[in-house]
């Protein structure tokens, strides 16, 4: 097969408009380490965190640019529990890790 273009129209791959898509990110919890803060504070399985502080979260790497910015900080997190919106105040904990890196976690 040959394709005869016109040399005067724009090439077929030109004339298409590509957009990036950007699903809508849900924080849903789906696993919680035993005597975690997560755990100790309360969050739940299947919980969605739709705020932080007052904050929509609107991706991933914003919830955890602001837990690794609250170390040992009291954070109030709006989820989503069943179909009900709760507050739930929540600890971020930090360590000390193996390699003497400060570690952030929930």
């Amino acid at each position: 097969m040959c394709w005869n273009l016109d040399q005067h129209e724009v090439p077929p791959l030109r004339s298409f408009v590509f957009v990036q898509f950007r699903p809508q990110a849900t924080l849903t919890i789906a696993a919680i380490t035993k005597i975690s803060a997560a755990e100790l504070d309360n969050l739940q399985v299947k919980d969605t965190i739709i705020a932080v502080n007052a904050e929509t979260i609107s991706d991933c790497q914003q919830f955890v640019n602001l837990i690794t910015q609250s170390a040992n900080k009291s954070l109030q997190f709006c989820v989503n529990r069943q179909d009900s919106i709760n507050s739930v105040t929540v600890t971020p904990k930090s360590r000390i890790n193996d390699h003497c890196i400060e570690q952030v976690f929930l």
